[in-house]
């Protein structure tokens, strides 16, 4: 019994974790032409350093850039979930 068990969770984990891989890495970006998507850097002092590129940087690229259909920019954040519960 406790094997069968065992096993239905075994399963049940791979199942979940193989979903949700395949829901975030495997499948193609929802955008026209994902494959035309590239990733701009700045860099800095040390070798093969890659730098977050400074709001009048980006400003400045979405401009000039003429190579480009369209420059969009994104800030990283990370953030915790509290449960607060008041008396």
């Amino acid at each position: 019994m406790v094997s069968v068990v065992t096993l239905g969770i075994g399963i049940g984990a791979n199942i979940t974790i193989f979903s949700m891989i395949n829901a975030v890495l495997m499948r193609p970006l929802a955008a026209p032409q994902s494959e035309q998507l590239v990733r701009l850097y700045e860099t800095d002092e040390q070798p093969f350093s890659k730098a977050s590129v400074s709001v009048p940087n980006f400003i400045d690229w979405r401009e000039r850039a003429s190579g480009f259909e369209s420059i969009g920019g994104y800030v990283p954040r990370s953030f915790a979930l509290q449960n607060r519960t008041g008396s």
